[in-house]
């Protein structure tokens, strides 16, 4: 009955303005769910989502030939004997779906660019480059990928569809795909003579929609894959050391350790945060660099933004005549406001 009322609640939430309470009591009573465990629950659409992603990365298992066909590939020197490993693993994968995960850092963007030139030398096939965000698309361009888009972009244009039948399609940061957008790529791949190589870390960011795809197939062994682990990015070797634990959870020791270099300063006077906050900005504005304020609330933030902008006046940073845009607000944050409720 408690896991009832919750499940009603939660539709409310989702449906306000739509539902209506009898509606979301009825619905959480019917069958509509699955029962996973003592704990935890799904709907039946969701579970054959999965069940089908999962079926089809593994009805694709050594069903197919080799990527690099057989062939061999000299490395490049600057390799590392991990990214020489995964580019391996690659070439030599007889599976419609095959990942390489690694942590943020890792060098999988560097180990890509080789892959890529073997796996189209090698098989005679274009490898067509894909990622979750618009954000992922334009790292991949300033990358060399040029010809990078979005997984969005691909499923709705029938022409990128057609281009890509009979090639190779490679799902940069992996782990931002929901099991829906996974499903629809191994589906694709399987009906259009396609492989699908994942690349990303599980670790990060997880999909806006639901499902974690990359780390269900990893879980279920649905996929094959191989595991970058020593981080480049940081080449100073005590910030590479705060990495390495902030990526394998240990947040609080890669907190402290960062504390200790400096780059985690504490103030908690208000005046004192707000003037060194601003301070920061403005010359971070004046090295040319760009920099980003985040506060835990929006009264803060409104708080902040005056401060930099008064500062940014006093030295000349914004000039010219002000005006001020009225803008539309939610009724019920209004509303909560008339009602004094903070």
């Amino acid at each position: 009955m408690k896991r009832q009322s919750h499940a009603a609640a939660l539709l409310l939430r989702r449906g306000i303005g739509r539902v209506l309470i009898e509606e979301a009591v009825e619905w959480a009573r019917s069958k509509a769910f699955v029962q996973v465990s003592n704990k935890l629950v799904t709907t039946r659409a969701v579970m054959l989502e999965e069940e089908g992603m999962i079926e089809g990365a593994r009805a694709g298992q050594g069903k197919h030939e080799a990527i690099g066909r057989g062939g061999t590939w000299e490395m490049t020197a600057e390799l590392t004997d991990e990214q020489k490993k995964a580019i391996t693993h690659i070439l030599a994968s007889r599976d419609l779906v095959t990942a390489i995960t690694g942590r943020a850092g890792t060098g999988k963007t560097t180990m890509a660019k080789e892959a890529v030139k073997a796996v189209q030398t090698l098989s005679g096939r274009s490898v067509i480059v894909l990622a979750p965000s618009s954000a992922a698309v334009q790292t991949l361009k300033d990358s060399s990928f040029r010809g990078a888009d979005t997984l969005a972009n691909f499923q709705d244009k029938d022409y990128l569809q057609d281009r890509a039948r009979g090639q190779i399609l490679w799902i940069d940061e992996a782990g931002l795909l929901s099991a829906t957008q996974m499903h629809w790529a191994i589906d694709f791949a399987s009906r259009n003579a396609c492989r699908v190589i994942l690349s990303g870390d599980t670790r990060q960011h997880h999909s806006v929609e639901r499902g974690d795809a990359l780390r269900i197939l990893e879980r279920v062994g649905a996929v094959s894959q191989v595991v970058l682990t020593k981080i480049f990015r940081q080449l100073d070797p005590a910030q590479r050391a705060a990495i390495y634990d902030l990526s394998e959870g240990e947040t609080a020791h890669g907190f402290d350790k960062l504390k200790d270099l400096g780059a985690i300063v504490e103030i908690s006077d208000p005046s004192e945060r707000l003037q060194k906050l601003s301070e920061e900005y403005l010359q971070a504005l004046k090295d040319g660099v760009t920099s980003l304020i985040v506060t835990p609330t929006h009264e803060e933030g409104r708080t902040v933004t005056t401060v930099v902008r008064d500062q940014m006046k006093q030295e000349g940073l914004i000039t010219g005549q002000e005006h001020v845009v009225g803008r539309f607000a939610k009724v019920e944050s209004l509303r909560k406001v008339s009602n004094g409720i903070p």
